[in-house]
């Protein structure tokens, strides 16, 4: 069942919400990637790997704007090969690495990374703590994992859950308590977050409303009926998380 979840969020986010929000596929875009990147403390030493990368933007930005060595990991194989395309012409083609690779699996070597860092993909993993442990195991002592994703601020009721069968990056959410617990169990510790609910709002409506969406076999009416629900009953937040490894 988890490998059958992971193929299908794999083709929704990139075949059909690609093609809604456009370059940057989480809210905020790389406004909110600049803040990651501060609250990571990113700088020109640093070696960063984004689980989940999409088309490699968050990359290219930061290996641009830090001059430090950036690998984006992403399950889509057709992500992947538009993220390597996006680089070649650049100039710090030679800072940026995209591998097709599964977070439950990250294929790198124990204590790599300075920073690991995830735009709103943590509800997309069906196996949440396999995840966060194997970012732990690939962060130094002392690196961090920031992350940006929906969070509930309530609990939704399973039947509206059990009816999202797109949205699943809603469908995976937990409360920002949830996440915390999640964290700390897998070893992180000084965990804490920001509240960035407001731009998630923004994409929500563009979802709501897009083309791309509404015209998507693989988007029911009910779908569009439960998100706009969860937006109207404002069920959802979105959270810029932080947590370091001891």
């Amino acid at each position: 069942m988890s490998r059958e979840l992971k193929k299908f969020s794999t083709k929704i986010y990139g075949e059909v919400i690609r093609d809604a929000i456009g370059d940057s596929l989480h809210p905020g875009g790389l406004d909110l990637t600049a803040r990651v990147a501060e609250l990571a403390k990113i700088s020109k030493d640093c070696k960063v790997l984004e689980i989940a990368c999409g088309k490699g933007t968050s990359v290219r930005f930061i290996a641009e704007s830090f001059e430090c060595d950036v690998i984006g990991m992403d399950l889509s194989a057709k992500l992947i090969q538009i993220a390597k395309g996006n680089v070649v012409k650049e100039s710090f083609l030679e800072r940026t690495e995209f591998a097709i690779g599964d977070a439950e699996l990250i294929p790198c070597i124990n204590s790599f990374f300075d920073v690991v860092i995830c735009e709103s993909a943590l509800s997309l993993f069906p196996d949440k703590r396999k995840v966060l442990r194997e970012i732990y195991r690939v962060l130094k002592s002392g690196g961090r994992f920031v992350a940006t994703n929906i969070v509930l601020k309530r609990d939704v009721p399973a039947e509206l859950r059990r009816k999202l069968t797109f949205a699943l990056c809603i469908a995976g959410a937990e409360t920002l308590e949830k996440f915390y617990e999640l964290l700390e169990r897998a070893g992180f510790v000084d965990v804490h977050a920001e509240d960035h609910s407001e731009k998630l709002i923004a994409l929500g409506l563009k979802l709501l409303l897009s083309d791309s969406l509404t015209g998507a076999s693989t988007v029911s009416v009910t779908d569009r009926l439960v998100l706009r629900k969860l937006f109207n009953e404002d069920m959802l937040g979105y959270a810029l998380m932080v947590a370091n490894k001891p």
